[in-house]
């Protein structure tokens, strides 16, 4: 018998109840299970609340995790400790040497100006809902509704999303759940919506599995 997803009581998750949450899922959708069979539970992905991380997700924007990476070792090579205050007195040369694009330059100084100026707190925003966090970083030109979701997720640990702008989580949920190729975006909210409201589990699941079939590494 399928297992009952209990709605949370928070917005958010635990190293606590990570595995549980996981085990729900996995009870109530039979290619969750199969995942975990195969390769066990995912990990609980998660960065500390800060400029440097997302930084790294800024860097992480339409490219490869291997070329995010490859970005952010030749940075934190120049720059040990990745501070708002040290990033900005960076030049642009310096910058370019650590392979970040001219609009990457651009969106990642409007974040660590923010934040240098006091405008944007970082200690604070885990203590809001998750669509005011999303308001509020989506108002800093660079980042959008992928990168405030997925700092949301890995740093905040918010359980109620599944940014369907993921490509690698959309290509998972495709392969998983058998669906067309041609599936629009209703079909896949349509899809998201039985996740109730464990998106985010369902997330990990995805991710998980995708890594799996790739063999990729996630950092």
């Amino acid at each position: 018998m399928a297992g009952r997803v209990v709605t949370p009581v928070v917005d958010y998750f635990t190293a606590q109840n990570f595995e549980q949450y996981c085990q729900l899922l996995a009870g109530q959708f039979p290619v969750f299970e199969a995942v975990r069979q195969q390769y066990g539970y995912p990990p609980m992905w998660q960065r500390p609340n800060s400029f440097e991380s997302i930084l790294r997700i800024i860097l992480e924007q339409q490219v490869s995790l291997a070329s995010a990476r490859t970005a952010y070792e030749k940075l934190k090579a120049i720059l040990p400790e990745v501070t708002a205050t040290a990033f900005l007195e960076l030049n642009d040369d310096e910058l370019r040497q650590s392979y970040f694009s001219k609009q990457k330059i651009r969106y990642s100084r409007l974040l660590a100006q923010e934040i240098v100026d006091g405008q944007l707190i970082l200690e604070n925003l885990p203590l809001l809902h998750t669509e005011e966090i999303m308001g509020r970083l989506t108002q800093i030109v660079g980042i959008g509704e992928w990168t405030a979701s997925i700092y949301c997720i890995i740093c905040c640990q918010k359980i109620n999303l599944l940014p369907l702008g993921d490509v690698a989580l959309v290509n998972s949920m495709k392969n998983l759940f058998q669906l067309p190729a041609s599936s629009d975006k209703a079909d896949l909210l349509n899809q998201v919506q039985q996740f109730t409201q464990y998106k985010t589990i369902a997330a990990y699941w995805l991710w998980w599995h995708y890594i799996q079939q790739k063999k990729l590494a996630f950092y």
